[in-house]
C-alpha cells in the first residue's frame, strides 16, 4: 500500500496520477487519460521539434542569402542584419543592431519614412529603385522590396526589407549609352570631316597667297602665317575625326610637350579676351611623350578656351607642364603603372565646374553653352 507521502513524492518525481487500492474503478479512466496526454505530449514535442527545424532553416536562409536582408521595427531601428548586408553596406551586425537604418541619404529620408508607413499599413513594396549609402559614403543603386511581418495575433510587428545591388548593372548600362553616343559621333565625324577639309583647303590656299604677297617685315605677314598654321592644325583635327570614324588607332610619335605648349601660346593669346591673362609655367628642358601632337594641341586649346569662357569678369589662366614620377605605392592607388610621367595642368581663377556638370564633361554633344 502506497501512503500519501510516497504518492506526493512520486508526483514530484514526475508521476501524473496515483490510484489507491480501494479505488480501482479509477484505473481505466486514468489509463485512458494518460494515453491521451502522452499522445498530446508526443505531438507537442514533434511540433516543437518541427518549429525548431523551421527556425533553424529560416536562420540558415537569412545568413546564406546572397541578397542583403534587414528587419526593422516601427521606428526604422535595425532588428536583424544578415551577412550579405554587411558585405554590401560595410556595417557589421554589432555596429548596426538597435540603431536607425543609416544607409538612407538625408535627401531621401522622407521617402523612406513614407515607404515604411506603407508597409506598416500592410502594403507590399517590390523593386523600387533607390540610392543608398555605404559606410564609407559611396552611393549604391539598389532595388528595394519590403513586406510586413506579423506576430501570432496577426498584428504587424516588424518590416522585412530586401535589396538588390544594381550599381554595376547601371554602370554597364551607362557605358553602353556612352558607346552609342560615341558611335553617333563617329558617324557624324565621317560625314562632316571631308566637307570641312574642302573649306580648310581654301583657307590654306588663300593664306599661302597672302604670305607670298606680303613682305616678311610687314606685321600682316605674321597674321597670315598664324592663319595658315591654324588651318593646318584644323586639318590635323579632321584627320583625327576621320580616324575615329573608321575606328583606326592614331599613330603616335615622340612629342616635346613643352614645345607644343610654347608654340600654342601665341595662338591662345589671340583667342582669349583682353581681360584674361595667360601664363605658362614650364619645367626647363625637353619633356617628351609618345603621343599625337594634334590631339595634345586640341585638348590644351579646348581647356584654355573653356576656362576663358567661364571667366566673363576676367582672371588668369595658367598652363603648367612638369615631371611627375609615380612610385610603386602611388601607382597602386592611382590605377597606373609606376614610372616617369609628365603632367599638363590648366588652372584658372574662375568658379570651377559645378558638381552636376562634372559627371558629364566627357559626354559627346554635352555643353553648358547656349
Amino acid at each position: 500500500m502506497v501512503g500519501e507521502e510516497t504518492a506526493v513524492a512520486a508526483l514530484k518525481a514526475g508521476a501524473h496520477d496515483f490510484i489507491p487500492k480501494g479505488n480501482l474503478r479509477r484505473l481505466v479512466p486514468a489509463l485512458e487519460r494518460e494515453l491521451r496526454e502522452a499522445q498530446s505530449r508526443r505531438e507537442r514535442r514533434r511540433a516543437e521539434a518541427e518549429l525548431r527545424r523551421s527556425a533553424d532553416t529560416i536562420r540558415a536562409i537569412f545568413k546564406a542569402s546572397p541578397l542583403p536582408i534587414m528587419i526593422l521595427d516601427h521606428d526604422s531601428h535595425v532588428v536583424s542584419w544578415n551577412p550579405a548586408a554587411e558585405r554590401v553596406f560595410g556595417w557589421n551586425e554589432q555596429e548596426i543592431i538597435g540603431r536607425r537604418l543609416p544607409i538612407v541619404p538625408d535627401h531621401d529620408a522622407d521617402d523612406h519614412v513614407h515607404n515604411l508607413k506603407r508597409v506598416l499599413n500592410g502594403e507590399l513594396i517590390t523593386g523600387e529603385e533607390v540610392v543608398r549609402l555605404r559606410k564609407d559614403g559611396a552611393p549604391l543603386r539598389l532595388l528595394e522590396s519590403a513586406a510586413p511581418l506579423r506576430d501570432t495575433n496577426g498584428d504587424i510587428s516588424h518590416v522585412l526589407w530586401l535589396v538588390t545591388d544594381i550599381t554595376a548593372q547601371r554602370g554597364l548600362e551607362e557605358q553602353f549609352r556612352q558607346a552609342q553616343k560615341m558611335e553617333a559621333v563617329g558617324r557624324l565625324a565621317g560625314g562632316v570631316a571631308h566637307d570641312f577639309n574642302n573649306v580648310l583647303t581654301a583657307i590654306q590656299g588663300y593664306a599661302t597667297l597672302l604670305l607670298a604677297d606680303i613682305p616678311e617685315d610687314d606685321a600682316r605677314h605674321r597674321d597670315a602665317a598664324e592663319i595658315l598654321a591654324a588651318a593646318e592644325r584644323a586639318a590635323a583635327f579632321t584627320l583625327q575625326l576621320l580616324a575615329f570614324s573608321r575606328k583606326q588607332v592614331v599613330q603616335r610619335a615622340a612629342v616635346d610637350v613643352t614645345t607644343v605648349v610654347s608654340d600654342l601660346s601665341r595662338l591662345l593669346d589671340r583667342m582669349l579676351d583682353d581681360h584674361l591673362e595667360l601664363r605658362l609655367d614650364l619645367s626647363p628642358g625637353a619633356l617628351h611623350v609618345l603621343g599625337d601632337k594634334s590631339q595634345l594641341e586640341q585638348v590644351i586649346i579646348n581647356l584654355v578656351v573653356n576656362a576663358g569662357d567661364a571667366m566673363s569678369a576676367g582672371g588668369q589662366i595658367v598652363v603648367r607642364v612638369r615631371r611627375a614620377p609615380v612610385t610603386v605605392e602611388e601607382a597602386s592607388t592611382q590605377n597606373v603603372k609606376p614610372g616617369p610621367y609628365i603632367v599638363v595642368a590648366v588652372e584658372d581663377t574662375g568658379t570651377g565646374i559645378a558638381p552636376d556638370v562634372l559627371d558629364h564633361i566627357f559626354e559627346p554633344f554635352f555643353t553648358t553653352k547656349e
